[in-house]
């Protein structure tokens, strides 16, 4: 059985067990374990949602890059957005192998669980204590990464799975057709108001993952890690331009040891030819 991300939404409990028991070996050789939805770390309690594989466009449309380039309101704002999207790939289709990703990236708790080292000079965004994410620096990131024997999402996974195939084409609020400058500033609102993670949260995607707004750290062949997303980093916005952030398909490829982004694990079953 192999099902497609809408097909695994409309999954019953039963088709959904089918669909994961393949994957139970590879994910005990991670210390993890099957959930009704995707796996568990029991260490740090941090739920995975599966990501079934399939095609789907990745990358901003000229709609809708010619929408965010007139949403800037100064010349100022003009020039920042056409440098945010430079950095955004054309929509195109991409295909992925299923994989599992972390629900939220790494919490308060659970980076301080995995004894990880926060230098005191990181540009880092304070989103508050227990349940709120823990932006790291690429070093800090690597840390928890050897603590745990997982990785990074690639840029790929990132935006698939925070679209959620086609679902989501915003990372916050519900599934929007056009761009609502007004919706989407107070959907990001409403996230940053409380920015800790509820089972269960209602601002998660149709596949459970919550906070992408906020930005992670995600690879991409041939160049370094870049933060993915990120618009809630910087919110409240000082810039009109700033809102570029909550397209998936966003890049940040600013390059410095103090710079900070979340860290979002992934397993999938062909990482263990890696090992």
């Amino acid at each position: 059985m192999s099902l497609g991300i809408d097909e695994w939404l409309g999954a019953t409990d039963a088709q959904r067990a089918a669909e994961l028991s393949s994957y139970a070996r590879s994910l005990a050789r991670r210390g993890m374990v099957l959930t009704a939805r995707g796996a568990e770390l029991p260490k740090l309690a941090l739920s995975f949602a599966f990501i079934p594989g399939g095609e789907h466009d990745l990358g901003i449309t000229p709609a809708e890059r010619s929408a965010l380039a007139s949403a800037a309101e100064s010349e100022e704002d003009r020039e920042l957005m056409q440098s945010a999207l430079a950095s955004m790939a054309p929509a195109r289709p991409v295909r992925l192998p299923s994989f599992f990703m972390a629900t939220t990236p790494l919490l308060v708790e659970q980076a301080a669980a995995l004894g990880v080292a926060l230098a005191d000079d990181a540009e880092r965004p304070y989103f508050g204590e227990r349940g709120s994410p823990q932006h790291l620096t690429l070093s800090e990131a690597e840390q928890a990464l050897g603590q745990t024997g997982l990785r990074l999402c690639t840029a790929a996974e990132w935006e698939y799975a925070v679209r959620a195939g086609d679902h989501h084409r915003w990372l916050v609020g519900a599934p929007q057709v056009d761009l609502d400058l007004d919706a989407l500033e107070a959907a990001m609102d409403a996230l940053y108001q409380d920015c800790r993670y509820l089972p269960d949260d209602p601002r998660s995607n149709v596949l459970g993952i919550w906070g992408a707004a906020f930005g992670d750290w995600a690879t991409e062949a041939g160049r370094p890690a870049c933060g993915a997303g990120g618009a809630g980093s910087s919110f409240p916005w000082q810039s009109s331009a700033e809102i570029v952030g909550l397209h998936p398909a966003f890049r940040d490829r600013a390059a410095a040891p103090e710079i900070t982004h979340g860290v979002r694990l992934v397993f999938a079953p062909g990482d263990e030819r890696l090992d």
